[in-house]
């Protein structure tokens, strides 16, 4: 799948880059897949993992923003359990794009 430049969150466009280094925003000392910031809407994935793995880290950073934008309050183990059965739902059944 391709990741896209940027997502629509309900009312929100978060711009989506891929970044070296990222560090997790409640300990600077840990690095991460991937982040997400809701006051700028900025989803960041490393671009130093295997696709696959930046992949899961894009779904799992976008089900962080429509968790916000939606108030459904998600467990951080109930966002990566989400990413990784939303991302091979979508690859199982032929429904990403790969432009």
């Amino acid at each position: 799948m391709k990741i896209p430049a940027s997502v629509q969150v309900g009312p929100f466009r978060y711009s989506v880059e891929r970044a070296k280094d990222i560090r997790a925003e409640h300990n600077r000392n840990q690095q991460c897949y991937g982040t997400v910031n809701h006051e700028t809407h900025t989803i960041r994935v490393g671009e130093d993992f295997p696709q696959e793995r930046a992949e899961a880290a894009f779904w799992h950073e976008a089900l962080h923003a429509i968790d916000a934008t939606m108030t459904i309050n998600l467990t951080e183990k109930q966002t990566t359990r989400l990413a990784v059965g939303l991302l091979m739902f979508l690859r199982d059944n032929h429904l990403l794009r790969e432009e």
